[in-house]
């Protein structure tokens, strides 16, 4: 089993992006948020993550703050479906428990340490862990997840195809202690001098 430990601001929308109200899923799970209302996933983003996950048969473990607006893996069923991303959502089979205020790589080393084990939120998990990755904007993590598994993502462009390509490269390596990410971030285009021969 693979799995993806997914955030969601900074991934899957970007803040250039204007807020949205989320009527349909608001309606389906009566939640009301006082101030800002739902920030809308971006569906340019979350095609890129069922990318992942068609490529990959990766499962995904939410450990984003939204874990405490969308409670359980069925809740995120409903949620990517609605979107019209089926995988995505039938790959959720959790999320990470919020350890109040705790190091978000403490948390993600909790659920490694028992995915299931009373957990009424999550699927039944019956594989091996092979391998995992951590989609992420924020260095919240120990430093082997730092070096082998986070994927580095810019919150200002949220999630791209490079990091896309990334995920599947890191995810698909079996059996190995990970690859450690060779371009960290998007880098601006060099600019090229030439040289007088005069």
């Amino acid at each position: 089993m693979k799995i993806i430990f997914l955030d969601v601001d900074g991934v899957l929308n970007a803040p250039e992006f204007l807020e949205h109200f989320f009527w349909q899923i608001s309606k389906k799970f009566g939640i009301k948020r006082k101030g800002k209302d739902y920030l809308f996933f971006e569906k340019r983003f979350v095609r890129k993550l069922e990318w992942i996950v068609k490529q990959t048969g990766a499962k995904i473990v939410i450990s984003s703050v939204w874990r405490n607006t969308f409670t359980d893996w069925y809740q995120w069923l409903i949620v990517f479906t609605s979107m019209g991303f089926p995988n995505c959502g039938e790959a959720v089979i959790g999320t990470t428990r919020d350890l109040h205020k705790d190091f978000r790589g403490h948390e993600i080393d909790d659920w490694l340490a028992s995915p299931t084990e009373g957990r009424w939120e999550a699927r039944e998990v019956d594989s091996i862990l092979q391998n995992y990755i951590i989609l992420d904007d924020s260095r919240d993590f120990t430093e082997n997840q730092l070096l082998q598994h986070l994927v580095p993502v810019k919150s200002r462009w949220g999630l791209t195809w490079s990091m896309a390509r990334l995920s599947v490269r890191m995810l698909n390596r079996v059996g190995t202690k990970g690859l450690q990410p060779s371009i960290p971030w998007p880098r601006p285009k060099q600019r090229i001098h030439f040289e007088s021969t005069d």
